[in-house]
């Protein structure tokens, strides 16, 4: 019961720290955002905006989707403990949702050692041909990664370059909720150090 009390508490904290942060960033970017987190080896998306242009994608709060070909199950899994990392890999399967999708592990790896260096991760036709996204950590009070934030965009209304010229935006959002989660840049753990730890 208290651990089941204390996930609630978590999620709460997280709600009330991201909902301001995605409302400013869907009104930057005019784009459906998101927030999602771990469990187990997929992402769920716990909190939702609707993009406001007509052409949008239509993802509901609550939905599961595998963590290897998001933009934010990608920011999950790069952030995570070494040992963890390979734990959640090992117990999800590396399904080919469409031709694009990251199926081999070597070039999966490879893709998370990008995000960790670049700080954002992107999704472009990997789940779902037309369908592209971008998201970045969301960080606790001691720096450890509990979400990612993102935008999802329908590649017929915006380049693979535009969104990618998003990045900076969705990593100040990220920033902007993790700091109303606690976190600071200045009392965090180096990250080479949260890396290896």
């Amino acid at each position: 019961m208290f651990e089941l009390g204390e996930a609630v508490r978590v999620h709460m904290d997280l709600h009330a720290a991201a909902a301001p942060v995605l409302g400013e960033l869907r009104a930057q970017t005019g784009e459906s955002s998101q927030v999602g987190v771990l469990d187990g080896h997929e992402v769920v998306y716990v909190d939702r905006l609707e993009s406001t242009h007509s052409l949008r994608l239509f993802t509901e709060t609550g939905r599961r989707v595998p963590v290897h070909c998001t933009s934010s199950g990608k920011v999950l899994l790069a952030y995570l403990p070494e040992a963890r990392r390979h734990a959640v890999l090992r117990a999800a399967p590396l399904t080919a949702l469409t031709p694009h999708t990251i199926t081999d592990p070597e070039r999966l790896a490879a893709e998370l050692a990008r995000v960790r260096r670049r700080g954002w991760a992107e999704a472009i036709n990997e789940r779902e041909i037309g369908v592209a996204s971008i998201a970045a950590p969301v960080r606790d009070v001691t720096g450890k990664v509990v979400a990612a934030i993102s935008i999802g965009v329908p590649l017929a209304r915006c380049s693979v370059m535009s969104l990618r010229r998003l990045a900076p935006v969705i990593m100040e959002a990220a920033e902007a909720a993790s700091r109303r989660l606690g976190w600071s840049p200045e009392n965090s753990v180096p990250m080479q150090q949260r890396r290896e730890g």
